[in-house]
């Protein structure tokens, strides 16, 4: 399970090293925005449409910080090849929605 480091500022770092900044209860996930802004606006566009989104909605996540569904974390996972996890995205309940991506320790 994903642990939180309490800084003194309105951010926490979690252990994979991905940033997340809390503003009234939404998550702004800096690593899928460090991915997003690491392509030109070309490939954002065909990014989008590669993961069943739209520009403006991927680009609203990597600014404002909306909350991604489960469908969108899944679809971004994807495309990105597992560079950006829907752990990522939905650090607060991905182990909720998908109870078998929990790791088990070995016997």
């Amino acid at each position: 399970m994903l642990e939180l480091k309490p800084l003194n500022t309105s951010c926490d770092i979690l252990k994979s090293g991905c940033v997340i900044v809390t503003m009234h209860g939404i998550f702004c996930l800096m690593l899928f925005k460090t991915f997003w802004l690491s392509m030109p606006l070309p490939e954002r566009l065909t990014f989008a449409k590669v993961a069943g989104s739209s520009y403006s909605t991927l680009n609203q996540l990597s600014s404002v910080g909306r909350q991604v569904s489960p469908v969108l974390a899944v679809a971004i996972e994807q495309a990105t090849s597992g560079q950006v996890t829907r752990q990522d995205l939905r650090p607060d309940d991905w182990h909720l929605i998908w109870p078998e991506l929990i790791p088990t320790e070995a016997a």
